[in-house]
């Protein structure tokens, strides 16, 4: 999975796309079995039972978005979801907090208002499991969004092969917009893997907010450059250990204890404090691991 952007001239790339006109024409490419496209509205009014609530980051989602991202689902059957106006899909956690559980939420009916759309009376048909945090998007209600509707969208293709150089694949979709006018600036398409999204990608107008690869690579530095001084005292700290027990090693090679014999007695020696520095640092790291819980990674599950 690859999420398509383009740039104008040298402008910032902008995440979203006006994808008008020309969606149909994807298919002639033989590279792309499908795509998905996602719209973001960032806050709306859920109303059940005459009880409004706030419902932030939603999204309208294509026909095809259920082919494109492998979405586990609690209830519905994935061939039906997402085909007519009016469908919804909602998260297990919105799911409990609107109906008690996810076993009657199929069926329900509740409004949802918002400022880009109009009021729209809506109809749970499928209930998926809450996206994990690690995904670079997250939402608890995703509604179907008609092809024929235009709006700046996020766009996504579903490669049939993996492919490790998407250059070739880039000048064919940019030669595709020139023979459709799609704009009289110069457009550049940009293809960016699923995976690399949350460490790599630096768009406007991001889904949420991204990691960075550089902070990786300054904490990795970092953490080398302490291991590198750890290893130094340890040095030190060898030959003052060895130092100490000198008049000990010359009396095994008085006795005739051979090079070996001591090399060993300094190994396991060094073994010893290595294990339980490692030891002690596990038992350290966990508990401090679990007070932070932050995701390591963002990108939503790929299809297989």
């Amino acid at each position: 999975i690859v999420r398509m952007s383009f740039q104008f001239d040298d402008d910032p790339v902008d995440g979203r796309i006006y994808d008008k006109d020309f969606r149909d024409k994807f298919q002639q490419f033989p590279e792309i079995e499908q795509v998905a496209r996602m719209i973001k509205v960032h806050t709306g009014v859920l109303t059940y039972q005459n009880k409004p609530q706030v419902i932030n980051d939603f999204y309208f989602v294509s026909s095809s978005f259920l082919n494109v991202f492998t979405v586990p689902l609690v209830a519905g059957d994935k061939n039906k979801l997402l085909q007519t106006n009016g469908q919804v899909l909602i998260s297990e956690r919105l799911a409990r907090s609107l109906f008690g559980n996810t076993d009657q939420a199929i069926g329900e009916k509740f409004l949802l208002t918002g400022r880009m759309f109009s009021d729209t009376s809506l109809v749970v048909s499928g209930v998926f499991k809450d996206i994990p945090e690690t995904s670079h998007f997250q939402t608890d209600l995703l509604l179907y969004s008609p092809e024929s509707e235009d709006f700046w969208s996020y766009n996504y293709l579903l490669l049939k092969d993996p492919v490790s150089h998407l250059s070739a694949l880039e000048q064919k979709i940019e030669q595709m917009l020139i023979d459709n006018a799609y704009s009289e600036r110069k457009v550049r398409v940009r293809l960016m893997p699923l995976t690399d999204i949350h460490l790599h990608s630096h768009q406007l107008r991001k889904m949420r907010p991204n990691g960075n690869i550089n902070y990786i690579y300054l904490i990795a530095g970092a953490n080398i450059l302490l291991l590198v001084i750890v290893l130094f005292n340890l040095w030190l700290n060898s030959r003052l250990i060895f130092s100490f027990n000198r008049r000990y090693y010359q009396l095994l090679r008085m006795n005739g204890a051979s090079n070996l014999v001591v090399l060993k007695d300094e190994f396991l020696l060094a073994l010893l404090l290595g294990g339980i520095s490692v030891l002690l640092g596990i038992f350290l790291v966990f508990p401090a691991s679990s007070l932070g819980n932050l995701p390591l990674y963002s990108g939503m599950s790929m299809k297989n």
